[in-house]
């Protein structure tokens, strides 16, 4: 088990994590480290496995597992690792996971070389950058507004820089700067410009941070509008990447800041409270530390106007309620914030219609430390939704927290049979092991009846996940005979499944990993466009896995091949 566990170690290494994700991958996985949400992992046998969810765009789940041929493998249900690619929430997971077994700081690797030095030092600028600093001020002076006559963004930047630098007098100055800084341009719905509105953005968090030691009433009042600014605009941006999102949560670290010199707050507080907790749809606002600050007397108005409302929404006609977020989901949160945990389990239980009722009633109790009582309400969830897949999650968790491991494999067994996935056959296979199943038997019965499954499937579609399926599981297994002889009858079977079996081949199979390759990016050019990010991440690939002659070579029929596109043949150029 050490040798193990060393291998994993190695393996989520600086020069591990460097092999499966590019520099700025890992440095975006870095950012999103706090944002790694249910982390847990397991050992058993010869496999290891991590699974989380991770708050990027939207909560995504994500899975890890380090076979025993050595290979890290990750999946992921953002956009990003539909096409197999090795996403942010993956190395945020794998970050993570380092973070716990070796305790390390989390860091973002970014080279070896950075990974090695232990005082890397600035780097040397280039002579352009000495000659500039160089000059004196009244030339550069000269130069800047010789060329913001020319170029609109560095006169708005340069108007920017002047407005920031000039003191405000008042919350309505303050508020008018925050506004100038926060404007953003029209075309935000496009993913790749909110980076670069971000960086621009991200000067307000040195002006709220000013405010807040010089006047934090000032202070509070200004991040409260750029919060609501912020917002606002998530209506329209498409913040895929959680940039705007992240720069929301500064901006509540620096109002609780500000809130926090402040003191105690009047009860009329709570009304400027619900304007921010209103907005807060992900509740990135910590409340309870909000609460905690602003003092009993805003607490109190709060609690007694959410009672309200949720008594008031009792009486409804139960067809008559909303589905949506409602009085009583309001009445929870502020509960759970103030750590009332008895008046929080006496409203849960008063509604226990939808399966979604009965989970938040069990991870209640589960949070509280009721672990009889959340497995009790678990069973009796599960008997009155029988089909609900997460609260049978939830039953397994607590069959298997308290040790009912048999029950615990039935219902697994259940879920692989019904929802066959990579994360379901390693969890049903540790479920096996714990209770004493031989592992090699119990997995070539899965095997096999994967295989039943496929050859049974009516749908293409469906008869290709199983086959994917399969080459993901032999993967992960390091079975790699097997999944190869699975490849050779023919069946279809995705891109992710084939790139993975590809990377995780071991170098005497290097001639095998370049026909996957290639075969991938046959697959991948039937409707690559510009930049052809994919098509050129698995020509790399692949060269990096052929003898030079013949990669040399292989690039020469490329360009032939499709040179109707001549930006992609453009791009090989640099390969």
């Amino acid at each position: 088990m050490q040798a193990q566990t060393q291998a994993l170690l190695e393996a989520l290494s600086d020069a591990g994590l460097l092999r499966h994700w590019a520099p700025h991958i890992l440095e975006r996985g870095a950012a999103l480290t706090p944002k790694v949400r249910e982390f847990e992992w397991s050992q058993q046998g010869s496999l290891s496995a991590a699974q989380g969810r991770v708050q990027g765009g939207s909560l995504y789940r994500t899975h890890l597992t380090h076979s025993p041929g050595g290979a890290l493998r990750g999946d992921c249900d953002c956009p990003h690792a539909a096409g197999g690619e090795a996403c942010k929430h993956q190395a945020a997971l794998a970050l993570v996971w380092r973070q716990a077994l070796s305790g390390e700081a989390l860091t973002s690797p970014t080279a070896p070389e950075a990974a090695s030095a232990a005082n890397p030092g600035p780097p040397d600028e280039p002579d352009w950058a000495v000659f500039v600093r160089a000059q004196g001020a009244p030339a550069l002076a000269e130069r800047l507004l010789a060329w913001a006559a020319k170029v609109p963004e560095l006169k708005r930047e340069l108007q920017l820089w002047q407005r920031s630098s000039t003191p405000v007098e008042d919350l309505a100055q303050a508020k008018k700067l925050v506004t100038s800084v926060l404007t953003a341009p029209r075309d935000l719905y496009e993913w790749r410009r909110v980076s670069a509105y971000v960086r621009k953005a991200e000067s307000v968090l040195g002006l709220l941070a000013g405010w807040t030691d010089a006047d934090p009433a000032l202070a509070l009042g200004a991040a409260e509008h750029a919060w609501l600014k912020l917002w606002k605009l998530l209506e329209t941006a498409d913040d895929s990447n959680g940039e705007i999102q992240g720069l929301i949560t500064e901006v509540g670290q620096l109002w609780l800041q500000a809130l926090k010199q402040l003191g105690p707050q009047p009860a009329s507080f709570a009304e400027r409270l619900i304007k921010l907790y209103r907005v807060d749809e992900c509740g990135y606002l910590p409340l309870d530390q909000a609460l905690a600050a602003a003092g009993p007397l805003p607490a109190a108005k709060l609690r007694t106007q959410f009672a309200a409302a949720w008594e008031a929404s009792r009486a409804e006609p139960s067809g008559e309620r909303s589905t949506g977020w409602g009085p009583q989901d309001d009445y929870l949160r502020l509960l759970r914030a103030l750590g009332d945990g008895a008046e929080r389990l006496r409203v849960l239980r008063q509604r226990l219609e939808r399966p979604y009722d009965h989970v938040r009633l069990i991870e209640a109790f589960v949070e509280l430390g009721q672990a009889r009582e959340a497995l009790q309400a678990a069973e009796a969830a599960c008997k009155a939704h029988p089909d609900d897949r997460r609260l049978r999650g939830l039953l397994i968790a607590a069959y298997e927290r308290d040790g009912w491991d048999d029950e615990a494999l039935a219902l697994r067994q259940r879920d692989f049979e019904d929802h066959p996935a990579n994360a379901e056959y390693h969890a049903l296979v540790q479920a096996a092991q714990r209770c004493g199943r031989d592992p090699q038997a119990f997995r070539a019965g899965l095997w096999q009846r994967l295989m039943d499954l496929h050859a049974a499937q009516r749908s293409a579609f469906l008869a290709e996940g199983l086959a994917g399926l399969l080459v993901e599981i032999w993967t992960d297994e390091a079975e790699f005979d097997r999944a190869w002889a699975w490849l050779q009858t023919g069946a279809p079977v995705p891109i992710s499944a084939l790139l993975r079996l590809a990377r995780a081949l071991p170098a005497s199979s290097a001639e095998s990993a370049a026909t996957l390759f290639k075969s991938v990016l046959a697959r991948q050019m039937l409707g690559a466009k510009t930049p052809y990010a994919a098509a050129l991440q698995t020509v790399r690939a692949a060269l990096a896995v052929m003898p030079h002659e013949a990669g040399r070579l292989w690039l020469a029929w490329l360009r032939l091949e499709y040179r109707a596109k001549p930006r992609f043949v453009e791009s090989l150029a640099g390969l």
